[in-house]
């Protein structure tokens, strides 16, 4: 390495990686936490309950959402993740592609007979879950982006996302 501290990144960092919350992040933040008074927090706490109870917005018999505020992005932190999410999804279509074209490869997947047999049929579209999406967790003090899980069976995120944006975008504190 050179030295030079403005091109070097830490292991596990992308460049351009976020780190510490900006000041423009910070303002926003405290803005929309003295917006909420004790009436509107409560006001809006009250309406998010109802609204997830009358969308049926649950894992299971926890809400999927128990907080007032969003997660506020940079702009940085937003092209952030979206470049470390597409570095692991080339990752998982690589895998993929050796894996239609080696048997000897796939079977460290350990496949049933079943799924071996549905390999062989093209499924009519390139990505094997059209419908997918990575879970994550972006570490405010470190900037670190955290992979935990990929979901290729359960599609319902985007209308979570949808719904639940609608539920925010009426709340007395967002409005």
């Amino acid at each position: 390495m050179s030295g030079d501290s403005a091109t070097e990144q830490p292991a596990g960092r992308l460049p351009g990686q976020p780190g510490d919350v900006s000041r423009p992040l910070q303002a926003a933040i405290q803005q929309y936490h003295d917006l909420l008074t004790d009436q509107v927090a409560a006001d809006s706490q009250g309406q998010l309950k109802d609204q997830l109870q009358r969308r049926g917005l649950f894992f299971g018999e926890r809400e999927i959402c128990t907080v007032l505020r969003p997660r506020f992005l940079t702009n940085v932190q937003y092209a952030y993740i979206q470049r470390a999410a597409a570095l692991v999804l080339r990752a998982f279509r690589k895998a993929y592609e050796a894996a239609m074209a080696d048997e000897a490869f796939r079977a460290q997947f350990g496949l049933l007979p079943w799924e071996e047999e549905l390999v062989r049929y093209a499924p009519g579209f390139r990505d094997p879950s059209p419908m997918s999406r990575l879970d994550a967790f972006l570490v405010g003090e470190t900037g670190e982006l955290r992979f935990v899980e990929y979901n290729a069976e359960t599609p319902a995120a985007p209308a979570y996302n949808d719904a639940l944006s609608e539920v925010f975008l009426a709340l007395p504190a967002m409005r």
